[in-house]
């Protein structure tokens, strides 16, 4: 009995040696992720120009609040560090360079070389539309070479795709969302079948994969194809349903300038997470560390300060200093500033015309009507929110309302916009949450009634309901004509629309003011589990003994027990 046990022991543990070192290399991946760096060379290295009158300071802050001036700076400061994290690789999924001009690509490029020779690091890259302004995919290749496509085990052809080895245990598939001369974003069928074709490569060899793209591939709130039609991968086909049902469990995207994770689940069950990461170069600096293991571990970084000295000329020595010291805040009030800008332009009525896409034969009635409520808007949305911020007898969109009844609460808010910064920038660091309830939703959705009450206030009936019924339209809501009717004849027309408002308009904003998703930033979402292997023999021994030992050593464990 005894020398059956110990032959028995001394298999277990030959088998367990092969196991270990068959399994020894394989190690957790741990990757950085970078999205729209932007670099612009041209805008760093040249003069800065007056861009607000908001800030002496920050006088050169610009439209969108993206930082275009300090993003050599950035991406200086971002190589610094990716140089000594923990990372293997790093990953960036397009909008590389700012303008897409080959003189950027090729700045890049010399940046990249410098980080892999001094850590010993890969860098991977896809382009993004920005990168393929100015430069063809050709160029576009042959300048990233060293970046993924001249070690690629697989090359798409007809786009910028290609696969490559991670490790010994995963595979990058690095997918071309654009598609240049026939729209800005989108998929083809051919793409999709080879994505597929690389996805079940993967399978066979026992490699799990990890993709990246440029463009988001679900939607991440409700209103999303709404505001920002071209953020998301459109076309024919369902990537997102291919990329579940064929073993990608992770993907990364950019484009949006946001941070968000959420899930899309196939019809098969299986379950894909686009993961979307803010954009280097604007508010708050963000990029991520991810550690693929059993689990796989996201952490939220931020390049908290930069070089002064690779700023462009005429920065202020006060926003310097702060660059130095708390870039994360350095690039908030470049944010407040240009989005404030942002908002205040895109309501005046030629920017309205355009965000509702209006022809003025096809769209007569209602192009007359923005021209009716013209910049109205623009001013009642720069109101002070508070009377006490207001000289007597001015007016304050506290004091309008008041006249209907309709009370705002109070808040440490100037005015209307300034709450839509607020929620913007949130939605933008990720984890928001406002909810329906909070003070800043309440005055939004208050003062947006006091808004339109304000613009439309020479409109007839018919044509308030016909504005009403577009923006309803537009937003894809169904609503019944009855609350139309109410909203656009009621004696006191804000308390139709502020019914408009909170029946129609505020479950729309709360998709994008709460995050009932995954934690946008730092979370443990569940890893792959082991790949099939039909084509991989060799692997499938090695999980046979796997669980031969499992099962030899709780036997063993409760005999000798």
């Amino acid at each position: 009995m005894k020398r059956f046990i110990s032959i028995i022991l001394v298999t277990i543990l030959l088998i367990a040696n092969v196991t270990v070192i068959s399994f020894a290399d394989e190690q957790p991946l741990t990757v950085a992720v970078a999205n729209d760096v932007h670099l612009n060379i041209e805008r760093s290295t040249s003069p800065v120009k007056k861009n607000n009158s908001e800030n002496e300071d920050f006088f050169h802050a610009g439209h969108g609040g993206q930082m275009p001036e300090e993003s050599l700076a950035i991406a200086t400061a971002f190589f610094e560090k990716v140089a000594s994290d923990e990372s293997d690789v790093l990953l960036l999924p397009g909008d590389i360079a700012d303008s897409g001009t080959i003189e950027q690509h090729t700045a890049m490029a010399k940046m990249l070389a410098e980080l892999e020779e001094k850590s010993g690091k890969e860098v991977f890259v896809v382009p993004g539309n920005h990168d393929l302004f100015k430069t063809t995919l050709s160029d576009f290749r042959a300048v990233y070479r060293d970046f993924g496509y001249g070690d690629a085990i697989a090359v798409d052809t007809l786009s910028g795709s290609y696969v490559a080895e991670l490790n010994n245990e995963y595979r990058l598939l690095a997918i071309d969302s654009t598609n240049p001369g026939l729209s800005p974003h989108g998929m083809t069928q051919q793409r999709l079948e080879w994505i597929v074709k690389q996805c079940l490569q993967a399978q066979a060899d026992g490699k799990k994969v990890i993709a990246m793209m440029h463009h988001n591939l679900v939607e991440h709130f409700v209103l999303a194809k709404v505001l920002h039609k071209t953020a998301i991968v459109n076309g024919d086909v369902n990537i997102a349903e291919a990329l579940a049902t064929n073993g990608v469990k992770f993907i990364f995207t950019g484009h949006t300038h946001d941070t968000d994770i959420a899930a899309y689940t196939a019809e098969d069950g299986s379950v894909i997470y686009d993961i979307v990461t803010g954009a280097l170069f604007s508010y708050p600096c963000p990029y991520r560390v991810v550690e693929f293991s059993d689990n796989v571990t996201f952490e939220m970084r931020n390049v908290t300060a930069v070089d002064a000295s690779l700023l462009p000329p005429g920065i202020t020595e006060n926003a310097m200093h702060l660059a130095q010291t708390d870039m994360v805040e350095y690039s908030k009030i470049c944010t407040w500033i240009g989005i404030r800008n942002t908002i205040v332009s895109y309501t005046k009525a030629s920017s309205l015309k355009n965000l509702l896409k209006l022809d003025k034969e096809k769209d007569a009635q209602m192009y007359t009507i923005v021209d009716k409520i013209g910049n109205r808007i623009s001013e009642f949305l720069q109101l002070p929110l508070y009377a006490d911020d207001v000289a007597a007898g001015e007016m304050s969109v506290e004091t309008y309302l008041a006249e209907y009844d309709v009370a705002i609460p109070a808040s440490k808010y100037k005015d209307i916009v300034d709450i839509a910064v607020e929620i913007f920038q949130a939605h933008v660091v990720g984890d928001e949450y406002f909810p329906g309830y909070s003070d800043e939703v309440v005055c939004v959705v208050r003062g947006l009634a006091g808004v339109l009450h304000y613009a439309f206030a020479e409109l007839t009936p018919e044509e308030y309901t016909e504005i009403l019924s577009y923006i309803a339209s537009m937003l894809n809501v169904e609503l019944p004509a009855g609350l139309l009717q109410y909203a656009g004849t009621a004696v006191y027309r804000m308390r139709g629309l502020e019914l408009f408002f909170t029946t129609a308009i505020m479950p729309l904003i709360c998709e994008y003011t709460v995050d009932d998703g995954p934690a946008d930033n730092n979370v443990t979402l569940e890893g792959y589990s082991e790949v099939a292997a039909d084509g991989n023999i060799f692997r499938q021994i090695i999980d046979f003994f796997k669980h031969l030992i499992d099962a030899l050593l709780t036997f063993f464990t409760h005999f000798f027990a």
